[in-house]
Parts: C-alpha cells; sequence; structure tokens
C-alpha cells in the first residue's frame, strides 16, 4: 500500500466522520430545537374573554404564565383574521381589542422567540348565538323586571376529606345582570365542562317580594345545553330589599321593612 492510498484511507476515514458528526449534530441540533419549541410552547398562558360591548365585542387577553408573549393575531367569527402587535405581556398583564364581529381565537407566541405560538379559544358570554363556537344557553325569565345577578366560573373541587382539591381550570369569575327577561349565551373553552353558577337578586319591584330559581347550579355542560332561572314575585306591603351572593352555594337572603306611613 503507498503512502497516497495510506493517506486517501485515513482522510476518507476522517472526513467520513466529520460527515457523521455533522449528521449527528445536525439531528441533534434539530431535535433541540423540537424540544426547545415543544417546552416553551408549554409554557405560554394565555386566557382570552370576550364580552359585548357598544355593538361590537371587546376582547381581553391576560398572560397567566410566567413566559413573556405577544398577541400576534386575532381571529373571527366569520373567518378572517386581523394581525395586532399587543408589544411585551409580562405575568398577569392584560391586553385589550375592540372588534366589530366576534373574536373566536387569538394567536400568542413567545416573546423571546416569536416562532413558538399557540392558539387559544376566546371564553366569556355573547348575546348572539352565531359564532358562538361551544355555546351554553342561558335564559332568565323575569315578567316582573327584578334586578337578578347571574355568576360563573369553572372550577371544580375534590374533596379530600375536609380538603379541597382543584381540579379543573383556573379561570377567573364572569358577571352578568340584568332587569328583564334575557337570553344570553356562555362560550366556555372546551366542553363538556363543570360550570359552577349562582343567581341573585339585587333589587325587587315596589311591593313585591321577588326569589330566583334555582340559585344554584353546579354540573357538567355540554354544547346545546340549557340553563334556565325563573324570577317569581308576590305582591306584599312591605318594602323589600335583595341581598345578592355572588359566590358559593349559600340561599340568597332579603331583608322587607314595613311601608313608611304617607
Amino acid at each position: 500500500m503507498t503512502f497516497d492510498e495510506v493517506l486517501t484511507g485515513t482522510m476518507g476515514f476522517v472526513l467520513s466522520m466529520i460527515i457523521i458528526a455533522l449528521v449527528l449534530g445536525g439531528g441533534l441540533y434539530g431535535y433541540y430545537v423540537y424540544v426547545h419549541k415543544q417546552v416553551l410552547e408549554n409554557y405560554l398562558w394565555p386566557v382570552a374573554d370576550v364580552v359585548p360591548y357598544n355593538n361590537g365585542y371587546y376582547l381581553g387577553v391576560v398572560n397567566t404564565g410566567h413566559e413573556p408573549i405577544i398577541i400576534k393575531e386575532v381571529l373571527l367569527a366569520n373567518g378572517k383574521i386581523i394581525n395586532v402587535n399587543s408589544g411585551a405581556l409580562n405575568q398577569n398583564q392584560w391586553w385589550f381589542y375592540q372588534a366589530s364581529q366576534l373574536p373566536t381565537a387569538v394567536l400568542a407566541c413567545s416573546a423571546t422567540d416569536p416562532s413558538v405560538c399557540t392558539i387559544t379559544k376566546v371564553n366569556g358570554w355573547v348575546d348572539d348565538y352565531t359564532g358562538a363556537g361551544d355555546a351554553i344557553t342561558v335564559i332568565v325569565n323575569d315578567p316582573y323586571n327584578a334586578t337578578w345577578v347571574i355568576t360563573w366560573n369553572y372550577l371544580s373541587f375534590t374533596d379530600l376529606g375536609g380538603w379541597f382539591m382543584i381540579t379543573g381550570p383556573l379561570f377567573q369569575y364572569y358577571i352578568v345582570g340584568g332587569s328583564s327577561s334575557s337570553v344570553f349565551h356562555i362560550n366556555p373553552p372546551y366542553t363538556p365542562i363543570q360550570i359552577n353558577m349562582k343567581a341573585s337578586l339585587a333589587g325587587d319591584p315596589i311591593n313585591y317580594s321577588c326569589s330566583i330559581k334555582p340559585y344554584y347550579v353546579s354540573n357538567t355542560f355540554n354544547t346545546g345545553s340549557v340553563i334556565r332561572f325563573d324570577v317569581s314575585c308576590t305582591q306584599v306591603n312591605e318594602v323589600c330589599f335583595s341581598i345578592p351572593i355572588l359566590f358559593g352555594n349559600l340561599p340568597p337572603s332579603q331583608i322587607c321593612f314595613p311601608p313608611q306611613p304617607p
């Protein structure tokens, strides 16, 4: 074997090792990038809510995670996409946006690596069922025009011998009020889902003592479910005040006073 053959064989081996190292290195780097993106994506925890506002909708997005995020796009029920730039949102910081059409999702990306993104469904409540997605209908029958307040959340608890462990998603409370019969639609993050809902009165018509039933609902609901509340009143020769209880499962209370003399 000549020196050239030895050199060629050695260089070929070295070059082969270099190529293999590059291929493996590229593969490992690709795997690292994949893992990095997956881990980073798991730390993107935006929560988006929407409510009716000025014949349109008011969207709020809060960063509940530790990774700073930016909002890049707002997806609407009519299929359109609005490009936005929220700026960096740190933990517990909000971003708000007004839209004429119902927002159904937002595209949130990492502020440190904007190529890592997640699509977050918009929760909240709407007046119009159109485009509401996994909507659950709430009917309030209030022929007496009493003032009612309804609150709800998606927290669920497991009783561990007197200790309670939260087993549901940590979403904030929602509050809707009115003084007439009404229909609105809850748009939860997913279905089926457990909803804890409290109905209470904040005011009675003059010379009437009123109640709303059921005053507490805690159940698992699916898309298309209907939750109904009925206001009933009796005529009295008193002035009554209802004390709203917005949270928990305690029954609402009421205070009545004799009418003032003429």
